[in-house]
């Protein structure tokens, strides 16, 4: 589908598979993980995390982050992306008075 200015709109699982058919290695790496992730990634928005109601049990928290997460490290490396973000400082943020 293409919006008002002609543009191609993709949703994120068309996305992948775009670049996996142009032979992009995190393409290939969503593609061979899809199901997990399209499953993880279910969960979470239908809980209250995202759009839903339900909130996610212990087992599925666990699921959705290890699929996520697993797969945005494996990938980040492949496009020279480092997820590691500075900590905020913890202490002496807030003057005492």
């Amino acid at each position: 589908r293409s919006n008002e200015k002609g543009k191609l709109l993709l949703g994120l699982k068309e996305n992948y598979e775009l670049i996996a058919k142009l032979n992009d290695p995190v393409g290939h790496k969503f593609k061979a993980r899809q199901d997990r992730i399209i499953n993880a990634l279910t969960k979470r928005n239908a809980s209250i995390s995202a759009h839903g109601l339900t909130p996610l049990l212990e087992e599925d928290y666990k699921m959705v982050r290890d699929t996520l997460v697993g797969f945005m490290e494996e990938v980040s490396g492949e496009i020279n992306v480092d997820l590691k973000l500075p900590q905020f400082p913890t202490a002496g943020i807030l003057a005492t008075v």
